[in-house]
């Protein structure tokens, strides 16, 4: 199945990079990620994601359970930009790339994220035989801010946790900082 899964990877290499380009076209420099984590949630809910939620710090989340949800395996990305809101986003391709602002940033795994849930769902994998029971898929904004301008060992904090309080602390903080 695994095999299945990472052929599906390299055949839906196209769309991927087609809906790469839809993000990537949605202006989202820090702080006015809106509109790109609106429709990232829909495509997490038309991938199949169960629990698709914008936080009030801008965080897109979905679910793909298992059978049980005791362990979670997080893949992540963030989509904000680094150029400014008012940037012309003129598109050029040619056979081998794609000259876009932003293309190269973190919006691939924004793109590669749903091409996995694709995957997964193409092979028959069901989350429990990966050594978890609940794949979560989030999208952070401002998480590179940590390794940019302080540590990474907060990010990681951010993301491990499960102590509500202390998540949106570091949320804050994170938010604050960048």
């Amino acid at each position: 199945k695994v095999q299945k899964a990472l052929a599906y990877l390299k055949a839906d290499h196209e769309r991927t990079v087609e809906q790469q380009i839809e993000l990537c076209l949605i202006p989202a420099p820090t702080f006015h990620e809106e509109k790109k984590a609106a429709r990232l949630a829909e495509m997490f809910t038309e991938a199949g994601l169960t629990d698709v939620t914008i936080t009030p710090y801008g965080n897109v989340t979905g679910v793909r359970k298992g059978r049980n949800s005791d362990r979670k395996v997080l893949l992540d990305g963030h989509m904000d930009t680094v150029y400014p809101l008012d940037t012309p986003l003129n598109l050029r391709r040619d056979e081998e790339f794609v000259y876009l602002p932003g293309i190269a940033d973190d919006t691939r795994a924004l793109a590669a994220e749903l091409s996995v849930i694709r995957a997964l769902d193409h092979a028959g994998i069901e989350t429990e035989k990966i050594a978890s029971r609940q794949v979560s898929f989030g999208i952070v904004p401002r998480l590179n801010a940590a390794g940019r301008l302080s540590h990474a060992k907060f990010a990681l904090e951010l993301i491990l946790t499960n102590d509500r309080e202390k998540r949106e602390k570091l949320a804050l903080w994170l938010n604050n900082l960048n």
